[in-house]
């Protein structure tokens, strides 16, 4: 009977899998004769039994990868039977790491990354729809910043004495010329340019910033390397920190009820030297009547992820000319054509405060006013790779390597391909990356300098490596190594040919005249020690490579 009144229903509509399936649920009995509930209970015993197989993973992917490899080198590569001298005598900076930063929160990723509901002004506001923006006498600022803007906040000076310490401090970086025009990539090699502003970067010990293709070392402010003004800028750096946190106390944003907030246990700050600029330097004003934009719309990069961002500053009288223009920076949201933009005028000694998922949702601008402007963002740096701390262990494990490795026939893939991204990273991501920015910088940075000639010894003495390792492919060509050689080796042709672009565009721009003796040495870097390598082109030996494996 439920067969019968089902067909006459539904036979005429219904699919043929779908006819099947409903008969079952109907009448528990399928189309093999077998009782719908015991096929159910069948393929529940099976989930259970796939179930139980799965287990929780109880390392990561990198910490397999890393003790496999260990497990490799101590298997399959034989005794020491010679030592290399340059290695061994490499006295490692031992000093302990940065503490730890807490980890970024991770509950409730989905709610923190929603953004702010765009804010439609009434139409009877004055404000005009070319425009776009709003100062802080206007009406509809306030309920745009507390609808929209959460998280941006201003204080204003009161004149203690840690601001006129800082300023103090500021004036004695530009004496020392620590501060210096950046060489920097927007996006192609051909909009390579050289900053409006001159930099610096002050942080905890071996620590750098990495923004627009280009590494900043820090200059630690403690430690035996700092000096009196370094230690001042710590100085301020505790008190925006004790700042942030009375800012975040009374902030409330309704995505972090239920989750951790970010840290703003700042460990480095920029600091900029701004002039006023004038047409045509610096890019268009966003604003009417506004003032040019030294550092254009941007979000600020190589941070912790929902770190705040404190910034302080202060401007001087230039010539005894008085300030009249104030200077201001710009806030809008991204991807958001109908909030309108804020144009925030900063009094002298003011601070601003970007909390917690501000920087991730919104973007600022820096407006040129009257006088010398010192600014100094504070920041929660990532860690890694960006510290000596961990480009040191890297360099320490490719030694151990190499003053085993003796006989190459026993040097496995995963080995080779380890050492080989060691030599890449060392040569891109710090020696480029350290002589790129000029012999003047060099000498002034007498905690970086014997570092980076320790990475120096590891790249030679892997540099050697890959020489004879070249060597023993062209006569004992195997298939896995000789791929991996020869992918490993392009990458570094290619990224060297990059250096070589920006080195050439650099040369032929008109930013060296602006950056006044800081011009980079070039994109390569000075071969130091006598020792066999592979040379500075690399083409030849990628055409071997290709030869040996047939793709030509």
């Amino acid at each position: 009977l439920i067969i019968n009144n089902f067909l006459n229903r539904n036979l005429k509509t219904i699919e043929p899998q779908t006819l099947f399936r409903n008969l079952s649920n109907r009448s528990g009995i399928n189309v093999c004769g077998m009782s719908s509930n015991w096929s159910k209970l069948k393929a529940k015993k099976k989930s259970k039994k796939r179930s139980k197989k799965r287990k929780a993973p109880t390392e990561s992917i990198k910490q397999t990868k890393r003790r496999k490899t260990k497990q490799t080198i101590n298997q399959t590569l034989k005794p020491l039977l010679s030592t290399v001298d340059s290695l061994r005598n490499i006295k490692w900076d031992n000093t302990s790491p940065p503490n730890a930063l807490p980890s970024p929160p991770t509950r409730n990723m989905k709610r923190r990354n929603v953004r702010p509901k765009p804010h439609v002004l009434p139409r009877h506001s004055g404000l005009q729809r070319n425009e776009r923006y709003l100062n802080p006498e206007d009406e509809e600022y306030q309920a745009v910043l507390e609808d929209v803007y959460q998280g941006f906040s201003v204080v204003s000076s009161d004149g203690s004495d840690w601001e006129y310490e800082a300023a103090g401090a500021f004036k004695d970086l530009s004496s020392d010329g620590i501060f210096k025009y950046d060489i920097v990539q927007p996006s192609t090699i051909e909009n390579q340019t050289a900053t409006y502003v001159k930099r610096c970067v002050i942080g905890d010990e071996g620590l750098t910033y990495k923004y627009l293709g280009l590494r900043v070392f820090a200059y630690p402010w403690d430690g035996s390397h700092a000096t009196e003004t370094m230690r001042a800028i710590k100085m301020l750096n505790v008190k925006m920190i004790s700042m942030t946190q009375d800012e975040l106390d009374n902030y409330y944003d309704e995505n972090i009820q239920d989750r951790d907030r970010g840290s703003c246990n700042y460990n480095l700050t920029l600091i900029n030297e701004m002039l006023p600029l004038v047409e045509p330097e610096g890019k268009e004003p966003p604003f009417p009547n506004s003032g040019r934009a030294v550092v254009s719309w941007h979000q600020d990069t190589s941070l912790q992820d929902y770190s705040s961002v404190a910034v302080f500053h202060t401007v001087n009288t230039i010539d005894d000319k008085p300030l009249t223009k104030p200077w201001s920076v710009g806030m809008r949201v991204i991807y958001d054509k109908k909030t309108p933009a804020l144009h925030v005028p900063l009094p002298s000694g003011s601070t601003y405060f970007m909390l917690d998922t501000f920087n991730h949702q919104h973007q600022h601008v820096v407006l040129t006013g009257d006088g010398l402007r010192y600014s100094s963002t504070h920041r929660v740096a990532v860690l890694i790779p960006s510290t000596w701390h961990y480009i040191r262990e890297v360099a320490k494990e490719a030694a151990n390597i190499l003053i085993t490795c003796v006989d190459y026939s026993n040097i496995t893939v995963k080995i080779l391909r380890r050492l080989l991204d060691i030599h890449f990273e060392i040569e891109d991501e710090w020696l480029r990356q350290w002589y790129w920015q000029g012999n003047n910088h060099a000498t002034r940075q007498d905690y970086w300098r014997p570092k980076i000639e320790q990475l120096q010894i590891v790249w030679n003495n892997l540099e050697t490596f890959s020489y004879e390792m070249h060597q023993w492919l062209l006569a004992n060509p195997s298939s896995e190594l000789l791929v991996v050689f020869k992918e490993v080796t392009s990458l570094r042709l290619d990224m060297r040919n990059v250096w070589k672009q920006k080195s050439v565009q650099l040369n032929n721009s008109q930013h060296l005249s602006k950056i006044q003796g800081e011009e980079p040495v070039s994109g390569l870097f000075p071969i130091k020690g006598d020792f066999e390598s592979l040379g500075e082109d690399l083409n030849q030996v990628v055409k071997n490579l290709k030869r040996l494996s047939g793709t030509v």
